[in-house]
């Protein structure tokens, strides 16, 4: 008796955390079969996306992706449906009013008694805010990086100690290209005499370096030459990950 009651309480706590989530007004639960035809919508996809549940039911899922992402979604879909596979995806839902939201679409597979895949359930819900956030921080970044490539004094930016990027200047003072500079280590570019000097620099915090120039020291040109600098240093976010912005000085001007 006493192991019956531990099976209703748990049957019936896994029934309330289910009508938690149908009910809940911010995830959307969606079923779909084998064919991609919506079989089941909950409730707060009125809130959601604008739509009654009963307009959605029968309708191909895909037609409510923005049209662009749909041969992509299309492609994974068929690959669910044979490989038994469902990873969380981000896309475009068109709302009843025709606008368009980012979703995040977490999947499970549904299978019938013997294993085949019958199709998916779905847990969504609205990331629009932070898909915006992580394209107007990708906007600023592309508008950092020209901000760098057209700097007028030689700069590159390196993360930890790989090169990742040179301006147009760096080309013209030093030499240096993509080809010779870009994915070495940025102590390769600094002259044999000087290594030791900059490689300590490099142990230490960029902020703790910041603004702070170097003594003068000399960097190599791509005709072999030594080239003496004073460089100066700032922190800086470049492609999503934690850099340094290098920012020289060529000393030949002022000798």
């Amino acid at each position: 008796m006493a192991r019956l009651e531990e099976a209703l309480a748990e049957a019936r706590a896994e029934l309330a955390s289910a009508d938690e989530l149908l009910n809940n007004a911010h995830v959307m639960v969606s079923r779909v079969d084998a064919q991609g035809r919506i079989t089941f919508v909950s409730p707060s996809v009125r809130k959601i996306l604008g739509y009654e549940p009963s307009e959605l039911v029968g309708q191909l899922a895909h037609s409510f992706i923005e049209p662009s992402e749909q041969p992509a979604r299309l492609e994974g879909f068929a690959k669910g449906v044979k490989e038994g596979v469902a990873p969380t995806v981000v896309s475009r839902a068109r709302r009843k009013d025709g606008s368009y939201l980012w979703m995040e679409n977490r999947t499970d597979v549904l299978r019938d008694a013997h294993g085949a895949v019958v199709g998916f359930q779905s847990s969504s819900h609205d990331v629009s805010a932070q898909q915006e956030a992580k394209e107007a921080l990708a906007r600023a970044e592309q508008n950092f990086e020209t901000f760098v490539r057209e700097m007028p004094v030689p700069a590159l930016v390196h993360h930890k100690t790989n090169v990742l990027f040179i301006n147009s200047a760096s080309s013209d003072v030093f030499g240096w290209t993509d080809a010779n500079a870009v994915g070495r280590n940025v102590i390769e570019l600094v002259a044999p005499s000087d290594r030791a000097y900059i490689g300590n620099r490099l142990k230490r915090s960029v902020q703790d370096l910041a603004g702070v120039a170097t003594r003068e020291h000399h960097v190599l040109h791509a005709d072999g030459t030594h080239v003496a600098v004073e460089v100066t240093v700032v922190p800086v976010l470049f492609r999503g990950l934690p850099c340094t912005l290098a920012v020289y000085r060529d000393l030949r001007e002022k000798k």
